[in-house]
């Protein structure tokens, strides 16, 4: 959790796109540590309706306080999505509340088996032979483990992928036994 991340949201139209009828559309702009993105709010307005220093609608428009009460509503949803995502990663980005505002999954990332550890683990090892850091002969012991370790979830699961996700303290003392 990065407590030192700055977080602002600010509405804003979007005078350019202003339709036949002369509304524009309300804009979100979410700002994390300086970095920014924007989406729409599906909300139009007059701009002569719209305060740009509040972010909010005036007074002299008809659909005012249905308009703010949206804001308000937006402001604290996004604000909520921000802080959960605080809590569960180590940086948060502009992007990412964005997506999880509009409800985004992120991608997740592939699981990984226990032979998928196994392999980064060799290609580890690999390059510290290359660099002399490691015998050739101490590094010919780890295909050979994982060669047991494929034949003991066989022989114990009767399937080769296992999750790390998955593994049990018994697992580990099972193979080492």
């Amino acid at each position: 959790m990065n407590l030192d991340q700055t977080f602002s949201i600010l509405f804003w139209l979007r005078r350019h796109k202003t339709d036949k009828k002369g509304y524009a559309p309300i804009w979100i702009r979410i700002t994390v540590d300086g970095q920014r993105t924007e989406c729409s709010t599906a909300q139009k307005i007059l701009p002569e309706h719209w305060d740009a220093e509040k972010g909010i609608a005036t007074d002299g428009c008809p659909t005012a306080k249905i308009i703010n009460d949206y804001l308000a509503n937006v402001r604290i949803e996004i604000t909520r999505r921000y802080n959960i995502l605080l809590t569960t990663k180590d940086y948060v980005s502009a992007e990412d509340v964005k997506e999880n505002f509009r409800g985004k999954k992120p991608a997740e990332k592939p699981k990984k088996t226990v032979i998928d550890l196994y392999n980064d683990f060799i290609k580890f090892q690999e390059a510290k032979v290359k660099a002399g850091e490691l015998s050739p002969g101490r590094f010919k012991r780890f295909p050979v483990t994982r060669g047991k370790c494929e034949s003991f979830m066989l022989h114990q699961y009767k399937t080769k992928l296992i999750l790390l996700e998955e593994i049990k303290p018994p697992f580990l003392v099972l193979f080492q036994h």
